[in-house]
């Protein structure tokens, strides 16, 4: 029998498999880290959990992800109170209720967890509230009990743009705070865009496209992220579990999206498996999240109108007709940035919650 793994040979564990990642070894770094939390180490529990929760690596195994995130709690572990926040906040595995998520993020923040932290002066000001300082309040649970939920899930002011197609503008969303959060999580991680396969289901690089993104993992979402899908919710009255993963796209001077649709065409072979685990591609949801840029306007050509948004304002469009079949006037590009970087966050709606099953 082997002897029992002290802390320290727990703590040992974890940074070999920090140091065989960072060499490229994966298969020798999950197994330290398994070792390292089999034997007690939060941090080593809760890098293990995110891969279980997104199959990085290993068998996708949420359970057992959730599980280990809840030992990783227990054992004093911050940064595992702020992944089960969002989680919370997301209803992933686990009920869905913001206010268990506020409660994680206290916790997360008084053992020291800074993601956590900046999370609850943001939210505490709202969806359209500026964000405190650093030096702005350090009691964590009142800034919790300040958070107003209710400004977050109540339907927003919905302004016509169009009704052939349906757009609708939504001019103060999101606050700037708010707008820079998602650029930041972004920045330096997006890559080549992709359009879907109609023949496969599958992403691959166009022409017609040339802008970069990123889809942000169930590990780049957080309780603000989550909030403002919430706020999307309920304004297009369809719950978040019915969306897919949410992009934030990035515009360089000269990069566009040609003149495209949203949604899927069943007769197409790689969109039939989709469309029956999903159901159609209703609704697209659009923040602006700067205006530091020229150019980049948004076009639906066959409804006459070139929309560019400002700091926080959404636009949501309809990407089926009232009859519920895919409407040919939602045709629309984003055109290419004269100068300057463009950044949106993008969501795409689907009709129903989607089953994975298999």
């Amino acid at each position: 029998m082997e002897p029992e793994m002290t802390s320290e040979d727990a703590e040992r564990a974890f940074q070999e498999s920090l140091k065989l990642s960072a060499e490229g070894r994966d298969a020798e770094a999950l197994e330290s880290l398994r070792r390292a939390a089999e034997a007690g180490s939060a941090p080593a529990a809760t890098g293990l959990a995110g891969r279980l929760l997104t199959g990085k690596g290993v068998t996708f195994a949420p359970e057992e992800g959730i599980a280990l995130l809840f030992r990783a709690l227990e054992a004093g572990g911050g940064e595992a109170a702020g992944r089960l926040a969002t989680l919370y906040a997301l209803g992933s595995g686990v009920p869905q209720s913001h206010s268990k998520a506020l409660e994680h993020l206290v916790i997360a923040a008084e053992r020291g967890y800074t993601p956590a932290k900046d999370q609850l002066r943001l939210l505490a000001g709202g969806p359209l509230g500026t964000a405190p300082t650093q030096t702005q309040g350090e009691d964590w649970r009142a800034l919790a009990e300040a958070v107003p939920l209710d400004a977050w899930t109540t339907p927003p002011e919905r302004l016509v743009v169009s009704e052939s197609p349906r757009l609708r503008r939504l001019p103060e969303f999101i606050s700037a705070a708010v707008c820079r959060r998602l650029v930041v999580i972004a920045a330096g991680r997006t890559t080549q865009a992709l359009v879907y396969d109609a023949q496969t289901g599958r992403g691959r690089v166009e022409a017609a496209r040339t802008n970069t993104a990123l889809e942000l993992t169930l590990l780049d979402l957080d309780v603000v992220v989550a909030l403002v899908r919430a706020r999307i919710s309920a304004a297009v009255d369809v719950p978040a579990s019915a969306f897919e993963p949410p992009q934030v796209l990035r515009y360089e001077v000269g990069q566009k999206f040609d003149y495209h649709y949203d949604f899927l065409v069943g007769s197409d072979p790689g969109y039939a498996k989709d469309l029956a685990a999903r159901g159609q591609r209703i609704f697209t949801a659009l923040i602006y999240l700067n205006d530091a840029y020229e150019g980049g306007a948004t076009e639906f050509p066959r409804a006459g109108v070139s929309f560019r948004g400002g700091v926080g304002e959404a636009l949501i469009f309809s990407n089926i007709d009232r009859a519920g079949e895919p409407d040919p006037l939602s045709l629309h590009a984003g055109a290419p940035p004269t100068r300057g970087t463009k950044w949106v966050f993008s969501q795409w709606i689907r009709s129903r919650i989607p089953n994975l099953s298999p």
